[in-house]
């Protein structure tokens, strides 16, 4: 600091015994020359360390609020300490499990993973997770997640949290899912999801045959590669009305061409669904209608051909009902 001067006071922190001091350095001139300086040490106040019951205090505060269930086991897998906000999803009380080994506490097969959940911990040094159930008391099981990390040489803490409604959240989603392939994969309508841009994520056996696709490409396939030029306009109409949040379900009549030119007509109801995996989409179901539209044109027809008799003939004509009733 005193060779840095340049005519100006210098500051700067300096250690000594164990202690911390500030130092201002103040120029001495001789003749205007800076021939040395003058340094003033000033102590700081050294941080006072928490007390262990500031510290208990504070972990108390922590465990209130998150809502794990900490254990302390050694390496053997005996439960040397235990800390939860409340003893609410424990499967025994404190008193029956402190002290002792988990093979003496838990069902066989999870003290059994629990010992190579610590074996592996201890080996590699590295966090382990282990998922398990176990009965409440109310006799209906809970799900848990378990992570294991190193807490000193031979002990570990086991970090445990009860993630029951969350399992059987993902439990209810994987059963619908379950159900709505049985189902789509044996109707005989088309059922397909796509999203917003037209790109199809899913479709049916029978919207496979309907359509003619190759079943290895199907994430390939766009609407647009399906749907006739006079029907494009109202297929983007819709996808912006789904955009801009205004409907969300539609029911139609939509002509397509299929992968080998077959002209056909679909009678389509599409509504808009959140997928937790794939975002937003657009779920499809349609019936092939070609074989009662011709037939509605050809009766169509036929009428047109009545109406055109009638308006041309010069005979009379009376219609009557079965009893003579005209």
């Amino acid at each position: 600091l005193i060779t840095g001067l340049n005519g100006q006071s210098a500051k700067g922190t300096v250690f000594a015994a164990s202690e911390q001091y500030t130092v201002t350095v103040e120029p001495l001139y001789e003749a205007d020359n800076v021939i040395g300086g003058m340094a003033i040490l000033k102590p700081q106040p050294t941080p006072q360390k928490p007390s262990d019951s500031d510290n208990t205090n504070y972990w108390n505060a922590v465990l209130k609020v998150i809502p794990d269930m900490l254990f302390r086991v050694n390496r053997q897998g005996i439960f040397m300490d235990f800390r939860a906000n409340g003893h609410i999803g424990l499967y025994r009380s404190p008193e029956e499990f402190l002290g002792k080994a988990v093979d003496d506490v838990l069902p066989t097969e999870l003290a059994m993973r629990t010992h190579n959940a610590l074996s592996t911990l201890f080996d590699v040094g590295f966090p382990v997770s282990l998922h398990y159930s176990l009965p409440s008391a109310d006799g209906r099981p809970h799900f848990f997640e378990a992570r294991f990390v190193l807490a000193a040489v031979d002990e570990a803490l086991m970090i445990v949290r009860d993630i029951t409604e969350q399992y059987l959240f993902e439990s209810g989603i994987r059963e619908s899912e379950h159900r709505f392939r049985q189902l789509s994969e044996t109707a005989v309508d088309l059922i397909a999801t796509h999203d917003l841009d037209g790109n199809l994520l899913y479709i049916n056996p029978a919207g496979i045959a309907m359509l003619g696709i190759d079943p290895e490409k199907i994430t390939s396939y766009n609407l647009a590669d399906f749907i006739l030029d006079e029907f494009l306009n109202d297929a983007n109409a819709r996808q912006q009305e789904r955009r801009s949040g205004k409907t969300d379900m539609f029911r139609y009549e939509l002509d397509v061409t299929t992968i080998d030119n077959q002209h056909k007509t679909l009678d389509v109801s599409s509504s808009l669904i959140t997928d937790t995996n794939d975002g937003t989409s657009v779920l499809v179901i349609a019936r092939d209608i070609t074989e009662r539209k011709q037939t509605e044109r050809k009766l169509l027809a036929q009428a047109e051909q009545i109406e055109l008799l009638l308006q041309n003939t010069h005979d009379g004509l009376i219609i009557s009902k079965n009893d003579g009733t005209i």
